[in-house]
């Protein structure tokens, strides 16, 4: 098993290779470099020449690919500890609190909930326990590529069916299963959102969640490392002394570090006089508009923070605490509308397990209204179709569905930039040097609001253009009227000057409106831009733009530069979860409804349009020589709105943050399913502590939130009891 691991890595980077177009001299010589000097003095040359063709590459790579795996699994064989014994675990017949999913709400509940001993604490996991050498790969930032469509990857397949989603084509959502969760193999971007979105929850009448009541769960749950450029007001707003390790991104590239240098000029760092709205580099702190080196959940040694090795795997050795892996929650149990318990399954073996305080759901915005709809809570009618009896009839049960969308955008640069991509780079990591592990090639973000409507298509303005540089152009000519015009221009300042001294009440005018102009920039964002240092692999394919068809060609031949992520922060489309049976082995049906509300598309095509014109208008541009890819046709046919919503239903993808299908509301929302306290309307002992929770999604990706979440929740439940 280990021998195949790195061979399918060996494989991996042998592909990597010849996408990047490389001459194999240059492959061989940066392998040939690798090998220590008091070795080479006793390798004959012939050998070193094999070394430089295809094949010895390939055995090349395949030997640094299992000195890596060699060297991760020693790195990481000391974590294994409980978690991998945990599916043997002997459950007792009754608890206090059970938890069920171990992802990244249900490791800090369990943890929080056992501090103390006087309470019994289970948690249940569906996914399976990790061996060490899925611990090496798992938790090193570098393989987060390996990851989706594992055996830890629910890789949910949303139809290209009509009723399905508006996309005309299959969609993977990739969602955690196993440790940690989505925290196990997601991006590991931390991002709160934006104060408003909290502000606006408690304006629906959720008492206690705005900014101000939250800000010191955030805190709670982290550990902050202060990079050196940090400032005072930043330190107020993170927590130093949590177990979720935040970082800047380390050792940013130096193309990462132009790139956010470049970003004021871009009109990425807005100031405004009256909302004192300033974009520092910190966008978790007192404003997020603006750019900024991307926040992590890395620790200070290169491994990917997971919630579940943060808040679980410190405190597993805990006699009231148990952990069971590979066992399924196939429905909750009710006694009066009160939750009692619930029926687990561990392979084939079937087990009633009860609480006697509270069962809380903690399985993900797919998997949480999955189990209520299994355990009769949910929309009357959908039950008796499905001849599930009816607990409670809650109709907001899998409504209320949002994912945040993203498209990409490529560009090609010269090759003597410093991107994460670069030759060296990449020997830099066959060498195992850390900071080529611990990182991943996302490195700069920034946010700014675009508008949701339809903008003019930019050939029109062009064309319009056009005219004015001819006329323009006969200079020769028109000498004399232009002598006479600038007379009378002059004398025209002047008679306005007077008027101005007379009436001062224009300027003042002309003050304010700069100021609600200025006012504008620092709305909330509604897209996130994401700077990642390298050419994905789909990006090695050229994407020809017409008005008919966009299909993949060959190989381009541009094959060294950058991508720019594009991300939908405030969806308005909203999508639905339903049963398709009454099996829990069964997937639900995932109805996204992506683009159904047409405001979505626009502020993705209005945001592709924004960063595109302030690379071109940046002196990046030039000193860098950028230049768009896939192909020089895309720079005047993308121009185009219909041509860029054909584009972006083509190549657009979910990364997993997803919210809003147990909405949290009073009882007034018909939509509601928990109420401001996290409990579940109409029932008892019932309680839903993740992202689902969610009235509407937050301005970024959902791990933070879903932390704060789970640390509220542990403080309701302990008040409680």
């Amino acid at each position: 098993n280990y021998q195949l691991q790195a061979s399918s890595l060996c494989f991996l980077y042998s592909l990597r290779i010849e996408e990047m177009n490389y001459q194999t001299s240059d492959v061989g010589e940066i392998i040939v470099d690798l090998i220590p000097l008091s070795i080479k003095k006793i390798i004959p040359e012939n050998v070193l020449e094999f070394i430089n063709t295809k094949f010895g590459i390939f055995l090349g790579c395949f030997g640094v690919s299992f000195a890596i795996y060699l060297i991760s699994k020693r790195w990481f064989n000391s974590n294994k500890k409980k978690l991998t014994d945990s599916e043997f675990t002997r459950l007792r017949n009754e608890y206090d609190f059970i938890i069920v999913g171990g992802g990244t709400a249900g490791s800090i509940l369990a943890n929080r909930l056992s501090e103390d001993p006087e309470n019994t604490v289970l948690l249940i996991e569906a996914g399976k326990p990790f061996d060490d050498m899925h611990f090496g790969f798992m938790n090193t930032p570098y393989y987060k590529s390996l990851l989706p469509f594992s055996e830890h990857d629910y890789s949910y397949i949303i139809d290209d069916e009509e009723e399905s989603n508006d996309l005309d084509r299959k969609i993977i959502i990739s969602r955690g299963k196993g440790i940690g969760g989505n925290s196990a193999m997601n991006h590991m971007f931390y991002m709160r959102g934006n104060k408003t979105d909290y502000d606006n929850w408690e304006k629906l009448g959720l008492k206690g969640w705005s900014y101000d009541n939250i800000l010191e769960l955030f805190k709670k749950t982290e550990k902050r490392e202060f990079p050196t450029h940090s400032t005072d007001k930043s330190y107020l707003y993170h927590g130093k002394e949590g177990n979720l390790n935040v970082v800047d991104i380390t050792d940013p590239s130096g193309f990462a570090i132009k790139f956010l240098g470049a970003t004021k000029k871009m009109g990425l760092r807005p100031y405004s006089k009256r909302t004192k709205c300033t974009s520092g580099d910190d966008y978790n702190a007192e404003h997020q508009n603006g750019a900024g080196l991307i926040q992590s959940t890395i620790t200070s040694t290169g491994k990917r923070c997971n919630t579940g090795f943060a808040f679980l795997e410190p405190v597993l050795s805990r006699p009231n605490l148990d952990f069971k892996t590979n066992t399924k929650v196939t429905k909750v149990l009710f006694k009066n509308n009160t939750a009692v318990g619930v029926r687990t399954k561990t392979n084939k073996k079937k087990k009633t397990v009860r609480a006697k305080k509270t069962v809380i759901l903690t399985a993900g915005p797919i998997e949480t209204p999955k189990l209520l709809l299994l355990s009769g809570v949910g929309p009357k009618e959908d039950l008796k179709e499905l001849k599930i009896p009816v607990v409670k009839d809650l109709q907001g049960v899998g409504k209320n569905l949002q994912d945040q969308l993203i498209t990409t955008t490529s560009w090609a640069c010269k090759e003597d930039e410093d991107l994460y991509d670069h030759p060296s780079q990449i020997a830099e990591i066959f060498r195992m040097y850390q900071p080529g592990l611990k990182k991943t090639p996302f490195e700069v973000i920034a946010f700014e609001n675009v508008v949701d409507g339809i903008t003019e298509d930019i050939e029109e303005e062009e064309e319009e253009e056009e005219p004015l540089k001819e006329e323009n152009n006969k200079e020769d000519n028109e000498e004399g009227e232009e002598e006479r015009s600038n007379e009378e221009e002059e004398e025209e300042e002047d008679s306005n000057e007077n008027k101005i001294d007379e009436n001062n009440n224009e300027i003042e005018n002309k003050e304010e409106e700069e100021e609600e102009e200025e006012e504008i920039i620092c709305e909330p964002p509604n897209v996130a831009h994401y700077l990642y240092t390298a050419l994905l692999s789909e990006s090695f394919y050229i994407i020809k733009y017409d008005d008919e068809n966009i299909e993949f060609n060959k190989k381009r031949d541009k094959s060294y530069g950058f991508t720019v992520f594009t991300q939908l922060l405030k969806p308005y489309s909203r999508g639905s979860i339903r049963l398709e049976s009454n099996d829990h082995e069964d997937d639900p049906f995932i109805q996204p409804n992506y683009m159904s509300d047409e405001r979505d598309i626009n502020i993705l095509v209005n945001g592709i349009k924004s960063i595109r014109e302030k690379i071109k208008s940046s002196n990046l541009y030039t000193e860098s020589e950028l230049e768009e890819l896939p192909d020089p046709k895309f720079k005047k046919l993308s121009s185009k709105n219909k041509t860029l919503q054909k584009f972006i239903k083509q190549t657009c993808f979910s990364i997993g943050s997803l919210a809003g299908s147990c909405k949290m509301g009073t009882k007034e929302d018909n939509l509601a399913v928990v109420d401001e306290n996290l409990h579940v309307h109409g029932l008892k002992n019932l309680v839903i502590a993740d992202s689902s929770v969610m009235p509407n999604i937050t301005s970024g990706c959902t791990l933070a939130p879903t932390t704060m979440i789970a640390e509220k929740a542990s403080l309701i439940i302990k008040n409680k009891y």
